[in-house]
This record gives C-alpha cells, sequence and structure tokens, in this order.
C-alpha cells in the first residue's frame, strides 16, 4: 500500500494533502488516533514544505509491517531542529509535534531537496 501525491505550494494544498492521505488511510483501514496523528503530522510537515522551502512538494505514505511512514520532499536543502516556540509565538511548533508524537522521525538532504519523515503504528 503506497501513497504518491504531487502538490503545489500554496496555502490551499496544506488542506489538500490532509485530504488525499485522510482517504488512503481509510482505504488501508487505519482510522481512530493513528490517522488523526498522522493527518497533524503531515499538515504539520506540508506547511514547513511551503513556507520554507521550494518546489513542488510530494507526500509519500506507505504502511509495512503494520507501521505507517510519511515522508514530505521539497526542493530546499537544509539543516532541520525542533524549536522550542515561546508560549506567545504564534508557529514554530510543527516539528516539535512530529518529535513528540511520532515513534521516530528524521530528515535527510541529497540533490538540493530535502525529505523529512515520521513514522508511527498503523494501528
Amino acid at each position: 500500500m503506497e501513497l504518491i501525491a504531487e502538490l503545489g505550494t500554496g496555502p490551499r494544498e496544506v488542506g489538500r494533502a490532509r485530504r488525499i492521505l485522510a482517504r488512503a488511510l481509510s482505504t488501508w483501514g487505519i482510522d481512530g488516533e493513528p490517522a488523526e496523528v498522522a493527518v497533524l503530522l503531515t499538515s504539520e510537515l506540508v506547511t514547513n514544505a511551503i513556507r520554507h522551502g521550494s518546489g513542488p512538494i510530494r507526500v509519500r505514505a506507505g504502511v509495512d509491517d503494520r507501521r505507517l511512514r510519511v515522508e514530505v520532499d521539497d526542493d530546499a536543502g537544509g539543516t532541520l531542529s525542533p524549536r522550542r516556540a515561546a508560549p506567545t509565538d504564534v508557529d514554530g511548533r510543527g516539528l516539535h509535534l512530529v518529535e513528540t508524537l511520532s515513534d521516530r522521525w528524521g530528515y535527510r538532504t541529497a540533490d538540493g531537496g530535502k525529505r523529512v519523515w515520521f513514522e508511527l503504528p498503523a494501528g
């Protein structure tokens, strides 16, 4: 089971990514909290790719051995690290959420682009 979705770089693409992933998860029989967390974390990664990345954005998701892995690619390199946002900050919590709610996460850069991924139990 695999999903590959090509997205644009506009802010409406975040909602589109959530809908596409939610449909795939439903088809794969993943629902409840695992699906909700996966959609939330994907939304955060797509938002970051739109705000800080460039080029087309790709979302890949798949299930293997009851593990869900979601990857978000963009065409911008660079390093990542979760930020600790102040209570009054309006943003800066995305990677912290990914770090906190996923079992594992990471990123890699290659060929001028970046892939950020997370893994969760598939339910």
